[in-house]
């Protein structure tokens, strides 16, 4: 029997990002590492350290690197197929600023494997948020709540960047003004 206490099921995300006990996470939060949308930040948690926060104000850009099925991000796999996205596992990068530097945050894969669309809508949402400026809203429940389900309705038809971009820009038009 564990002791640990039962967390809320997750509410449907996209890809790794789900939202667990009101706050949007990537990864899984009863594992030893997650990175979970706070409104002061982004809080990481590893093994057994104390999580630390990064600013929102800090980053310059953000994305996500991880594949849709759980060994195609393993580290085994990019040892021996020489990915350089997966030799870490599967992370959220960043530039940040003060000091200028690489940031990243390594996080614990779900069982289920994640649909590349939703892999592909959050890494747009995650750069399309740090480049307009706007990263503290994804620190905001809320507005990611309605970030989250216009992306989860998009369906894209093949992967074009600009075409996903316009995707993404379109569906959070009229709730990227409403919170200045």
């Amino acid at each position: 029997m564990s002791s640990t206490a039962p967390r809320s099921i997750p509410t449907a995300g996209l890809g790794p990002l789900e939202k667990v006990d009101g706050h949007w996470v990537i990864g899984e939060p009863g594992q030893k590492m997650h990175v979970v949308f706070k409104p002061e930040g982004l809080e990481a948690h590893k093994d057994d350290q104390e999580p630390w926060l990064t600013p929102w104000w800090r980053f310059m850009g953000l994305g996500v690197e991880v594949t849709s099925h759980r060994f195609t991000s393993s580290r085994l796999f990019g040892l021996s197929h020489h990915g350089p996205m997966t030799l870490q596992g599967p992370r959220l990068v960043g530039t940040v600023r003060k000091p200028y530097e690489m940031w990243s945050a390594q996080f614990s894969r779900h069982r289920h494997a994640y649909p590349f669309q939703q892999i592909v809508l959050l890494q747009q949402l995650l750069g399309w948020s740090t480049e307009t400026g706007m990263a503290e809203r994804l620190g905001d429940p809320a507005w990611m709540d309605s970030a989250v389900a216009r992306l989860a309705a998009v369906r894209l038809h093949g992967y074009r960047e600009r075409r996903t971009r316009e995707a993404v820009e379109t569906a959070l038009a009229d709730i990227s003004g409403a919170q200045q």
